[in-house]
């Protein structure tokens, strides 16, 4: 099983005893990322940097927060319009871009379903419960970020990246803007509808440690 993470800001930096290196994966854009293994799955460890989907088609970068929030096609856009931010936290995608026929994802992957990060976070604690409404580990998110207040904001609590999957506080942009806070979380997409068309995502906080 192959899966990638979107709409979120990873980076690679180690792994700990018992991960694996993947073979890694290069984009339809020449962009290359590196990949880490977690049992049967294989997840890549930076964000996507993708500015077509696979078919060769242009995915439009919108600025416009009316634009933004009309849209029901795929886009995608820089955190604060600042395509510096591209090599360290990669694009935000809004969930059309996600789940668009032409593929977001390289040949060969596809995009996480809300039970594919189940499966990953029930690997880094197995005491972890799906079943739950909320918050399925207690410990997970902080296994997953990158140490440290470079990129995310104090405290950062729990954070040890045991899991080598180094997650930084990336963040998010709404229906209207982006959130006010940058390094106070980061946000992934699933291929899973919620409620009408706004696709179920998963965050990790700069706060806990879930």
């Amino acid at each position: 099983m192959k899966n990638l993470l979107l709409f979120g800001a990873l980076s690679f930096s180690f792994f700990s005893i018992g991960q694996t290196v993947g073979g890694g994966v290069t984009d339809i854009d020449g962009n290359n990322y590196t990949t880490v293994i977690f049992g049967a799955q294989e997840w890549m460890s930076q964000n996507l940097r993708v500015n077509r989907y696979n078919n060769g088609d242009s995915i439009p970068n919108v600025v416009d927060n009316n634009t933004w929030n009309g849209l029901n096609t795929g886009a995608f856009c820089w955190r604060d319009h600042n395509s510096q931010y591209d090599s360290v936290y990669g694009k935000l995608y809004n969930w059309y871009a996600v789940v668009d026929i032409n593929g977001l994802c390289p040949t060969g992957w596809r995009e996480p379903s809300d039970s594919d990060f189940s499966t990953l976070i029930n690997y880094l604690d197995p005491t972890s419960d799906s079943t739950v409404n909320g918050v399925e580990s207690t410990i997970a998110g902080g296994m997953m970020k990158e140490t440290g207040t470079l990129y995310w904001n104090a405290p950062n609590t729990g954070a040890t990246n045991s899991s080598g999957f180094s997650a930084r506080g990336g963040g998010s942009r709404s229906w209207f803007d982006f959130d006010p806070n940058f390094g106070d979380g980061v946000l992934w997409w699933t291929t899973n509808e919620g409620q009408g068309w706004e696709g179920i995502s998963r965050w990790i906080s700069y706060d806990a440690p879930n």
